[in-house]
């Protein structure tokens, strides 16, 4: 979940950044904005590939796209228009994003100094297992000085 929220957190800043240089702040807020959707639904696509979600998520980037793209209601929407250049910058954030999302944690596995550790987290536990984590100490119930 980390890695996923990571990158599609750097998905939207890339996507921000370069479409700050290139354009206006809305404009770059709407990029940003569509490339952080994008990211989520490619990201969607990694855990399902039925048919009815891809549908799904070529449904909402369509309506998404006719949205933006539509100078009225954009605005009411807080985006503008964002041109096929805006749409390259998000879309190829989203993409990296996505493909980050699904290459990281393999990746981080064989990193010697991390792997033992990743590999632990992402190993299912089997129900009676004891974890090797300590527990966090009880609440108390009572003012620190004691009661009164």
């Amino acid at each position: 979940m980390a890695v996923r929220g990571a990158a599609t957190a750097a998905a939207a800043t890339a996507a921000w950044a370069m479409a700050r240089v290139t354009g206006s702040n809305p404009r770059a807020s709407t990029v940003a904005l569509v490339a952080l959707v994008g990211a989520q639904l490619g990201q969607t696509l990694l855990d399902s590939r039925s048919p009815l979600v891809v549908g799904t998520v070529l449904g909402s980037l369509a309506v998404m796209a006719a949205l933006i793209s539509t100078p009225g209601v954009s605005g009411l929407l807080g985006c503008v228009p964002i041109g096929p250049v805006g749409w390259t910058q998000a879309l190829g954030c989203a993409g990296a994003a996505t493909v980050l999302a699904a290459v990281a944690p393999t990746a981080a596995q064989r990193l010697p100094a991390i792997g033992t550790v990743v590999t632990s987290v992402l190993a299912p536990r089997e129900s009676g297992e004891v974890s090797e984590t300590p527990e966090a100490p009880a609440p108390r119930l009572t003012p620190a000085g004691g009661p009164k």
